[in-house]
């Protein structure tokens, strides 16, 4: 597993403008001709649950998050959820929103080390 642009984000809904900056970052790298991977950690994980609404916006001029995450599975972009963390909250890993991925630390490692570059969001 390798992707060229990988962020990781350990904030969840308690921080809309960490996520809207890490999807119109990756979303900009994918614009770029760059795979991109975004690795949900910590309380970003329960993003992962189809049960947690994605419909808020920090105003303009970026778009809402709902409307960023479709754009960035469009173009191509994955999501990497780590499996440890989704334990720790709670989340069932197999109910995660569609198109997400499961990963381990193991994962994570490799992507940061193999990526040709990473935005940290914590």
């Amino acid at each position: 597993m390798t992707a060229d642009f990988v962020t990781t984000l350990l904030s969840g809904l308690d921080n809309p403008s960490k996520l809207t900056i890490t999807l119109t970052m990756a979303i900009q790298a994918l614009n770029k001709q760059h795979s991109s991977m975004i690795i949900l950690m910590a309380d970003a994980v329960t993003l992962a649950d189809p049960k947690t609404s994605l419909e808020i916006s920090i105003g303009e001029p970026f778009s809402s998050v709902d409307v960023l995450m479709s754009e960035y599975l469009n173009l191509g972009g994955k999501v990497g959820v780590c499996k440890a963390c989704l334990v720790n909250k709670g989340i069932s890993p197999e109910n995660i929103r569609e198109h997400f991925d499961i990963i381990t630390s193991n994962d994570v490692v490799d992507l940061l080390m193999n990526a040709k570059g990473s935005l940290q969001v914590s």
